[in-house]
């Protein structure tokens, strides 16, 4: 393709919007086609903006052929690295933003009405019909979480499918009628996940915890790894007010590690807002906890990398993601200039029965 950058990078900002807060983004998506063949394609010119502690050569071609069967335009709206901390090995998972319109959703669908189209195509297709249609006021957007094969690593063929709720309007209350039993349907519709009414009461006695202030953002599922499903709350304030909550859903698990953990963290000025993932099946919550550390601003995200330091995090991995994620950087290709912004979603913690196993960081990159 060609893509250069310029030798200047400069102070940038990256955030996970709602993607009609990009403004039109479809101008890029069409220059995207004349400089990348694929997403793969597009992806071999940003190797030098990812840190090898985070993935190396020899991941790189593992990235390339996961991501070579998507579009250039994928690389208009948020896409990026979920990057294992704790684990030495270079490595990641990656995901893709989609949305109900644009030219990566018509290239969805014009794939599923050829016959040769996958089954994961086909999902997807319904699932962007019906986010343009009969839940167009529920769904802001969904993400593709695809498994990335390294050497030594294991990963699964079908991807994950995480599908995220527009804001609710300022003193909308929890009264279980945002649609998440049809949001959750369509999720389970894009995966191949039976439904059941078990999950979707569980689902609702969720939102109706949530507390003023923090929100239900997504619910997905990851059927390559188990059969349950996820459900994230942003929002939290205090250690405190996510406890609360947990205890009004019926979370069983290590109160204290949680806590610890918390008053820990909040010493070490990693966040500003918490949120938590919770993971389900239909026999009800599971124990594992996932905990999202929120910052409010790009520049703040140094702070957080160094409080991440004191929970076992690879410090090379952790230098890493300081030199991946702190500018906008202005490339240049067949169509003129681009601006590559990047920059670091989030971190999480996973706890267990026997305390926190895991620690993640959410990088994200988008052309402008």
């Amino acid at each position: 393709m060609g893509i250069k950058a310029d030798d200047k990078p400069r102070p940038g900002t990256f955030v996970i919007r709602r993607y009609h807060d990009y403004g039109d983004w479809r101008p890029v998506e069409e220059r995207l086609l004349s400089e990348a063949e694929s997403l793969g394609d597009l992806l071999t010119d940003f190797k030098s903006f990812v840190s090898p502690a985070l993935l190396d050569e020899s991941a790189w071609p593992s990235v390339i052929s996961a991501t070579e069967q998507w579009p250039a335009t994928c690389g208009a709206l948020p896409f990026g690295f979920e990057f294992p901390l704790r684990d030495p090995r270079p490595g990641a998972d990656f995901g893709i933003t989609l949305v109900s319109r644009g030219k990566t959703a018509d290239w969805i669908r014009r794939q599923a009405s050829t016959g040769a189209a996958s089954t994961v195509i086909r999902r997807l297709a319904g699932l962007l019909d019906e986010m343009s249609t009969t839940l167009r006021r529920e769904i802001d957007r969904a993400m593709l979480e695809i498994d990335i094969v390294t050497p030594g690593s294991r990963a699964s063929r079908e991807p994950g499918v995480f599908v995220y709720f527009r804001a609710r309007p300022p003193g909308r209350p929890n009264d279980g009628r945002h649609g998440v039993d049809a949001v959750f349907a369509a999720m389970n519709a894009a995966v191949g996940r039976p439904d059941d009414q078990n999950e979707f009461r569980l689902a609702a006695r969720v939102l109706r915890a949530v507390p003023p202030g923090a929100s239900l953002i997504s619910v997905g599922a990851l059927p390559g790894r188990d059969r349950g499903f996820r459900l994230s709350v942003n929002g939290f304030a205090e250690g405190g007010d996510a406890a609360a909550f947990l205890r009004r859903v019926g979370w069983n698990g290590r109160y204290d590690a949680l806590a610890e953990a918390v008053v820990r963290l909040q010493r070490r000025r990693a966040f500003d807002r918490l949120g938590v993932m919770l993971y389900g099946c239909p026999e009800g919550l599971e124990t594992r906890l996932g905990l999202h550390l929120l910052r409010g601003t790009p520049s703040e995200m140094p702070v957080l990398l160094d409080a991440l330091a004191g929970e076992g995090c690879v410090e090379g991995k952790l230098s890493g993601l300081r030199a991946t994620a702190t500018n906008a950087v202005e490339l240049w290709g067949r169509t003129g200039a681009f601006t590559l912004q990047r920059g670091i979603s989030h971190a999480k913690l996973v706890l267990s029965d026997s305390g926190f196993e895991q620690a993640k960081a959410y990088v994200g990159f988008c052309c402008a």
